[in-house]
């Protein structure tokens, strides 16, 4: 084999890995707020931007579990909410925020259990609201508290969404708070149950992002970019297309159409970077970190800046 030969074969190979899609194990949940992962891996954005991107549903439950799913290295990058956003912030290695999604300030709502009324959030006091911990709802409830000074003043239950209508059934919690869709599947499954407020007007529009672990970020600094660039394509999609993308969100939640079509509408999905959305973070992380709920600060400033 001549020289040249073999130049031109490393040449080759070179190209073909330079060509080679970056793999990425993407961790989200079947549900609605998690649109533009789903639609820029049903679109074949991912594939196109560069990336080998491999789906890691979990749940259900909240945006806690994809959370969990990157602090325990079953996946290299997660969609979340503000709230895991906050908390994954508290861990070492630092994980990599990369940027917002969707704004969707009535998303988290809150559900009474029949016989229990609730006009003003005042009406909280005493009572006993299951609500997951950890999770972007947790942190909207902790800044209504704080906002209107109830701290102290209501029992919060951990509870996963999926339980929450049995246990306002079986009068275990008085109030339900989560987000969509889980109220208005409350309301459908409990007889009596009544809307009980939203968490809107806080500060903040309870953005869902993407954040990606520091290792891959570090090995893969190009990775970063492509990722965001196929979630802006599946933003513009979602907006561009709202018949199609809903029809294909619903097919991967179960949800029907029609109700998936009412709780995007709730949304404006868009790609935001992270000093977009960082005053109203800091408002959720100082309520998590005044009520107990981290183990240590938040680092979203630190978590906010890429690796070279």
């Amino acid at each position: 084999m001549t020289r040249l030969t073999i130049l031109a074969l490393l040449l080759a190979s070179a190209l073909a890995a330079a060509e080679s899609p970056i793999p990425c194990r993407l961790a989200y949940l079947a549900k609605l707020h998690y649109a533009p992962v789903m639609v820029a891996q049903a679109d074949g954005l991912f594939a196109r931007a560069g990336l080998a991107v491999e789906p890691v549903v979990v749940g259900p439950g909240s945006g806690i579990l994809a959370a969990e799913a990157l602090a325990t290295g079953a996946a290299d990058a997660a969609a979340m909410g503000d709230g895991p956003i906050i908390i994954s912030t508290t861990r070492d290695p630092l994980p990599v925020f990369l940027g917002v999604y969707v704004a969707a300030e009535r998303q988290h709502r809150l559900v009474a259990r029949p016989g229990v009324a609730v006009a003003v959030p005042a009406d909280l006091v005493g009572k006993r609201v299951a609500v997951h911990h950890g999770s972007s709802t947790h942190a909207g409830l902790l800044l209504l508290l704080r906002k209107h000074g109830l701290t102290g003043q209501v029992t919060l239950l951990n509870l996963n969404p999926k339980d929450m209508a049995d246990a306002l059934r079986a009068g275990q919690a008085d109030i339900a708070a989560a987000s969509d869709p889980i109220p208005d599947l409350i309301l459908r499954k409990l007889a009596g149950a009544t809307p009980a407020g939203d968490l809107a007007g806080l500060g903040t529009d309870f953005p869902y992002g993407l954040v990606v672990a520091r290792r891959w970020a570090e090995a893969n600094p190009d990775g970063c970019r492509r990722m965001l660039q196929a979630l802006e394509g599946a933003c513009a999609a979602i907006s561009a297309e709202p018949e199609r993308t809903t029809a294909l969100v619903a097919a991967a939640t179960k949800d029907s159409p029609a109700d998936t079509r009412t709780w995007m509408g709730r949304c404006q999905w868009s790609l935001r970077p992270p000093e977009a959305v960082m005053p109203g973070l800091e408002l959720l992380a100082q309520a998590l970190g005044d009520a107990g709920g981290l183990a240590k600060p938040a680092r979203l400033r630190a978590a906010a800046v890429l690796p070279r």
